[in-house]
């Protein structure tokens, strides 16, 4: 446990060292209600130490914030990355869900990454089964993904930029 502490640590110091905190937008709505992680969420917390800025990440909630299209969508429009974004692998599947998200600041600049990079054939995602006991990994995925100058050598592992 020491090991991933310090690893994760020196991935916190590391990205409190980037000069820009890129705005990101999370998940997708589901049957019309777009749920969000609120800022005591292990996600925001990801964010905030990978050095992103996360519009809810001062939120109280004991689960997530159900949202509606039109309070999400303001954010959405200026985000400078959407992460998490659901069971979707290219830009097609975003768009075939709802059109409006092609208007979506990242979808226009292909800043579009989801966290099934290592899902099997059978749907099995290793983010969602060695993630939770590889938060610096996680972690190293973020802040390659928010801050690609901070770690120039890492190959992401959970996450994949949608073609």
């Amino acid at each position: 446990f020491d090991s991933v502490a310090k690893s994760y640590n020196d991935l916190v110091q590391l990205s409190s060292k980037a000069k820009t905190r890129p705005h990101v937008i999370i998940g997708m709505p589901y049957k019309g209600v777009w749920y969000l992680p609120p800022g005591d969420n292990y996600l925001a917390h990801f964010i905030k130490d990978a050095g992103g800025d996360y519009k809810w990440a001062d939120s109280k909630s004991t689960g997530s914030l159900a949202l509606s299209f039109e309070a999400v969508a303001p954010e959405a429009l200026t985000a400078d990355y959407w992460m998490n974004i659901g069971l979707v692998n290219t830009r097609k599947d975003i768009e075939s869900n709802d059109p409006r998200y092609a208007s979506f600041k990242p979808f226009k600049t292909g800043q579009l990454y989801n966290n099934n990079k290592r899902t099997n054939d059978l749907g099995s995602d290793d983010y969602w089964e060695s993630g939770g006991v590889n938060p610096q990994t996680i972690l190293a995925d973020m802040i390659s993904i928010l801050h690609p100058d901070l770690l120039p050598g890492h190959s992401l592992v959970y996450y994949k930029q949608l073609p």
